[in-house]
């Protein structure tokens, strides 16, 4: 005589091979329903600055991926680098619709002050390279070399200095 059938009246078996498979089936209910929510970071802000030229002032871009949404400042500044100093104002523009994905979070700005101004950025999250690319009179795909740009900056998150 076994364990299971002194235990369970000869019925032993099967009542202990149910119990292990209700076991089994629950423990996997209970783990795609923890996998079924996708890991969502908290918002951050990041601090974005220009790698290639040094001329550019610094980008902060306010992450929501909760919300899938993104928020894009950069300080007035003026740009002596070239004989005429170049003044540009401040911007903020936000919450902008934005796409999170393992890799990469994508937006465009299209709120200046002129419909032919184009701007698409992509950051890498692994990298934290950020490409800002800028195009006149059409989107950058459909825009005309001498009318497209491309910036390059690198983003940190932003932590409290004080």
């Amino acid at each position: 005589m076994t364990l299971s059938s002194k235990l369970y009246g000869g019925r032993g078996v099967a009542v202990l091979l149910t119990a292990v498979l209700s076991t089994i089936i629950f423990a996997n209910l209970a783990w795609s329903k923890s996998k079924a929510k996708p890991a969502v970071a908290d918002a951050k802000t990041l601090v974005c600055n220009d790698t290639y030229s040094n001329n550019w002032p610094p980008l902060t871009i306010d992450l929501n991926e909760a919300e899938s949404k993104i928020a894009i400042t950069s300080p007035a500044w003026t740009s002596t680098r070239y004989k005429v100093p170049n003044h540009w104002a401040a911007f903020s523009s936000g919450p902008l619709p934005a796409t999170f994905d393992s890799n990469t979070i994508t937006f465009d700005r299209h709120d200046r002050d002129s419909d032919n101004f184009y701007q698409h950025f992509t950051i890498n999250r692994l990298s934290g390279q950020l490409l800002y690319y800028t195009s006149i009179n059409a989107p950058l795909d459909r825009a005309r070399a001498e009318d497209q740009a491309l910036f390059r900056y690198k983003c940190k998150v932003g932590k409290a200095r004080f």
